[in-house]
């Protein structure tokens, strides 16, 4: 398990075969998505579903987003 979003960042570019650029990029985006459904009142359920769908990880790492 990761720590913090740097660590992430290098678990996804490991993972993926992808750029750090591209690693950050991916997190960014799913941190303003996950902010986005907070402002709206979201559900965790959705919150998890953002996770997956950005990143394909579990809800282990939604700690890392708020």
């Amino acid at each position: 398990m990761v720590s913090n979003k740097s660590e992430l960042v290098s678990l996804i570019m490991r993972r993926d075969g992808i750029s750090r650029n591209e690693a950050e990029n991916l997190v960014e985006d799913c941190q303003r998505e996950i902010d986005d459904v907070i402002v709206h009142g979201g559900s965790l359920d959705i919150i998890e579903e953002v996770l997956k769908d950005y990143l394909g990880l579990e809800p282990d790492y939604f700690d890392l987003f708020i």
